[in-house]
């Protein structure tokens, strides 16, 4: 059972401001189930211009999010995960969704955490040259499933001390 479940929920134009999650940031939260979610134009000047989810604090669990049919369009992150930032040992299953047009870097970024994505579309990302628009850093990512990664401006996938597998 969820102990917070989102379904059906549009987010559009949000900011946060020296912060990260520029429409929704979970931190230190554990069953967090999330279904059907719009995320446009959306910005944080930190992590995760759609989501961030983290575990800023030292005693806290580390977050653990399942998300099906998330559509990111024109988020943006002034550091990392233009769309999605998973950071510090946190869990994130992402299904059936699709990111476009991301801004940062990495639309997706992975740091220090474990990621499956399944079905996940990356189209049209744009991020500096050292960084691509999947970045998966000292953590643990798994793409299967017909996950595609195109059109970017930067590299598709990049790794540093990442355990990867591509099915």
């Amino acid at each position: 059972r969820a102990r917070l479940k989102l379904n059906h929920v549009i987010f559009q134009n949000n900011i946060a401001l020296e912060t990260s999650g520029g429409a929704m940031s979970i931190d230190t939260s554990t069953d967090v189930v999330m279904n059907d979610i719009k995320c446009i134009e959306n910005h944080a000047t930190q992590f995760g211009g759609c989501l961030s989810v983290t575990s800023n604090s030292d005693d806290g669990a580390p977050s653990s999010v399942v998300v099906s049919q998330l559509h990111s369009m024109k988020d943006v992150a002034g550091r990392r995960g233009g769309s999605v930032y998973i950071g510090r040992s946190c869990l994130l299953t992402m299904t059936n969704s699709t990111t476009k047009d991301a801004m940062g870097a990495g639309a997706i970024y992975v740091s220090s955490a474990k990621a499956l994505l399944s079905q996940v579309l990356v189209l049209d990302s744009t991020c500096p040259t050292d960084s691509a628009a999947i970045m998966c850093v000292s953590s643990n990512l798994r793409m299967n499933e017909n996950s595609i990664v195109s059109g970017t401006t930067g590299r598709g996938l990049k790794g540093n001390g990442c355990s990867l597998q591509v099915e």
